[in-house]
C-alpha cells in the first residue's frame, strides 16, 4: 500500500498532469501511494473523470456555448448512453486536465478516479483482470458465493444494472454482494484471514 502508484501504473509518471500554471496545479503522481488512492487521500477530485462534455446534449439551446471537440473527454465509468473509455483513454484524461483538489496525503476527498486507479493497480500487481483477481484472491478463498464483480450472466433480470451496461463494471463500483457475504468478508478481515 505504500508503493507509489507510478510503480504499477507507469503511464502516470513524468508528463501526466504536468502542464500547469503553477505548482499547486500539478498532480504529483510520484507522491501518491496506492494506499492514498484507496483511502481517498490522493488529492484527485471526486468527479475528475466525469465530464459533462461527454454527454450528447444540446448545450446551445439554454444559452451555453458548445464545448469544443478538443475539450470533450470520454466518460468513465460512463454516463447512461455514453461509451465507457478504455484504460488508455482513462489515463489520458489526467494529461492537461483539472488540477488536484489537495496535494497527496493532506486531506480526504471522495474520488472514484482514485479507486479506479486502485483497480488498475490490482490488475498490474496480480497480472490478471480485475474480475479474475478479485475472484481468485478474495471471493474463492473466503467462499463468498453470493458476491460477484460485474453483471452475473443469467441473473441480469434480477439486477439493478441492466445486462450489457458497462457503467459500473469497474474497480470503483463494479461489485454486488449479499448481506451475509459482506458480514463474512468483514469477519475475515477482523480475523486477519485475508488482509
Amino acid at each position: 500500500m505504500s508503493d507509489p502508484i507510478t510503480r504499477w501504473i507507469p503511464e502516470l509518471g513524468n508528463s501526466a498532469g504536468r502542464s500547469a500554471r503553477d505548482e499547486l496545479d500539478v498532480i504529483h503522481w510520484e507522491d501518491i501511494t496506492v494506499g492514498d488512492a484507496a483511502a481517498h487521500l490522493s488529492g484527485l477530485g471526486g468527479d475528475m473523470t466525469t465530464e459533462l462534455s461527454a454527454l450528447d446534449v444540446d448545450w446551445e439551446s439554454p444559452g451555453l456555448p458548445q464545448a469544443p471537440a478538443a475539450h470533450k473527454v470520454p466518460s468513465y465509468p460512463g454516463h447512461a448512453g455514453t461509451p465507457v473509455c478504455t484504460r488508455e483513454e482513462f489515463l489520458n484524461i489526467f494529461h492537461n486536465y483539472r488540477p488536484p483538489v489537495y496535494q497527496p496525503s493532506q486531506s480526504p476527498v471522495h474520488s472514484n478516479a482514485g479507486i479506479r486507479l486502485v483497480g488498475l493497480v490490482v490488475e498490474a500487481a496480480s497480472n490478471r483482470t480485475f474480475e479474475v483477481a478479485i475472484n481468485d484472491l478474495i471471493l474463492k478463498p473466503l467462499a463468498l458465493q453470493h458476491t460477484s464483480t460485474g453483471i452475473i450472466p443469467g441473473n441480469a433480470k434480477n439486477m439493478f444494472i441492466p445486462a450489457g451496461s458497462a457503467d459500473w463494471d469497474v474497480g470503483a463500483g463494479g461489485m454486488g454482494s449479499s448481506t451475509a457475504d459482506l458480514l463474512s468478508f468483514m469477519a475475515n478481515i477482523l480475523k486477519n484471514k485475508i488482509l
